[in-house]
């Protein structure tokens, strides 16, 4: 019996420890959240406003496959003027170039951060350490960097008539992946950057004007009638945090949106 006591005392205080622990956590990190996961911030990919700083090229892949959805723990063969002089354990990203957007940059897609395990007369062995798209000869190996993961206050609502303050105004050019439709959770690109005044961890109002263009074919008629008498409010449709800047364009994640978000819609600093 009182080892039964016993054994109900301690399971009671351990549950205890347990719960104040978890609460104590939930104290300190109270009023704030992460808002982009290791994944968000590192897969994210980036706009290259001029050619970028490749240290080489992946040139094989274990068992001579020329491109695959290779898993982490596999390995893949790199060489590059700039990889001259590596030693073992140093890591790398490997990036692939993608779309190009006129008078602005290159889309590059980021594939996946390695880590030198041998260093041969012509290659460099490297263990692939994280992966985010199918990795394939060719793709760019480039020096790592940190990228923030932005930790804010719970989102309030969005907005949806909040006044202008035309500070950070630029757009969003293009997506991740090519995507059409936007909304929370997906990467976008923006044609505005550091010398806007846009840092990583700012967050964005995302906004459309009323146009003829996004009103219902059958409603034209009216609205020509009465925008020409009435000044619309611009709409507020969602908000992005700003995980990378360049110098004149950033990459965003959407946090809200309350309608579809598109390309070309407008973003402001909050």
């Amino acid at each position: 019996m009182r080892s039964s006591r016993a054994l109900c005392t301690f399971l009671v205080l351990t549950v205890a420890v347990f719960l104040g622990s978890g609460v104590a956590h939930a104290q300190a990190t109270k009023g704030t959240a992460t808002v982009a996961s290791y994944t968000d911030a590192y897969c994210s990919g980036f706009v290259a406003e001029s050619p970028i700083a490749e240290l080489g090229q992946v040139v094989g892949i274990q068992g001579g496959r020329s491109k695959n959805e290779v898993s982490v723990g596999e390995f893949v063969y790199l060489a590059g003027e700039g990889m001259r002089g590596v030693n073992l354990n140093q890591e790398f990203f490997i990036v692939r170039p993608g779309e190009r957007i006129k008078n602005i940059g290159t889309i590059y897609d980021d594939v996946a951060h390695v880590k030198i395990v041998d260093v041969r007369d012509t290659v460099l062995v490297a263990e692939i350490t994280f992966s985010c798209n199918p990795l394939g000869v060719g793709d760019a190996v480039l020096a790592p960097e940190g990228r923030l993961q932005p930790v804010t206050p719970p989102a309030a609502p969005v907005d949806r008539f909040a006044a202008p303050r035309g500070q950070g105004q630029g757009q969003i050019i293009a997506s991740k992946s090519h995507l059409i439709q936007l909304g929370q959770n997906l990467i976008v690109y923006l044609n505005v950057g550091a010398e806007q005044g846009i840092q990583p961890g700012n967050t964005l109002r995302v906004f459309r004007y009323a146009s003829e263009g996004s009103v219902n074919v059958f409603s034209r008629d009216i609205y020509r009638k009465y925008s020409k008498a009435y000044q619309y409010p611009r709409e507020v449709l969602g908000e992005c945090v700003v995980l990378k800047t360049g110098k004149n364009t950033a990459t965003a994640l959407v946090t809200q949106s309350v309608e579809e978000l598109a390309i070309g819609d407008h973003v402001e600093l909050k």
